[in-house]
């Protein structure tokens, strides 16, 4: 579920708009048949959607190698724009996580994960530097020659930016506040299925 492939993103596409829903088709699967749910891997996927069942009274085992964040989910830009997926098959996708980061915000207090929206300029630099470098006005932070006028590629309508580390680390901290869930160290490398395609357990080393 988790993954890129093609058949999970077109999935995941036509779920987009209904997230909570499918969290809790999930939690109410779980509340019948008292099932364990183990979450591989800590990064912002994997938290994400242990809070989600959290908020439904499942609690969740999540199982990463080295920690919760501890990859590209804590040190990525952060960086969300909303209408730069349009006709691809993420778009739609794209659009409900703009507008559901921005209830995580409001949810959590936009500080604590410093969330802001903000304007966005594409600048083309030359690689020669030199004497020739020159600066642009509002764009301080180009330090080689500019080439051309900056392109406006949105402003706070439809550009945001949050702290990576911070949100997933307040998802986690939910989850944990609200069901209880756990975290184990290290690494899912065997799944246990029963009769049918019912996972049994998993094998963590």
């Amino acid at each position: 579920f988790l993954g890129a492939s093609t058949p999970r993103l077109a999935f995941l596409q036509r779920q987009s708009h209904r997230v909570p829903a499918v969290a809790a088709s999930v939690a109410s699967h779980c509340t019948m048949c008292s099932s364990k749910v183990v979450v591989c891997g800590g990064g912002i996927c994997g938290v994400a959607t242990s809070y989600f069942l959290a908020k439904r009274g499942v609690s969740t085992i999540l199982v990463d190698p080295v920690g919760v964040a501890s990859a590209a989910s804590g040190r990525a830009g952060g960086f969300l724009a909303l209408d730069w997926n349009d006709g691809s098959p993420t778009g739609t996708l794209a659009r409900r996580s703009f507008a559901l980061h921005e209830e995580l915000a409001q949810s959590f207090g936009e500080a604590s994960v410093d969330y802001r929206r903000l304007t966005c300029e594409a600048v083309a630099v030359s690689g020669g530097g030199g004497l020739r470098q020159r600066k642009v006005a509002g764009v301080q932070w180009a330090d080689l020659g500019v080439t051309g006028a900056p392109r406006s590629m949105g402003d706070e309508s439809t550009i945001a930016q949050v702290h990576p580390k911070k949100l997933v680390d307040r998802l986690w901290s939910e989850a944990q506040r609200l069901a209880g869930s756990s975290f184990r160290l290290g690494s899912v490398w065997r799944a246990h299925r029963g009769g049918g395609r019912r996972c049994l357990g998993r094998a963590v080393e």
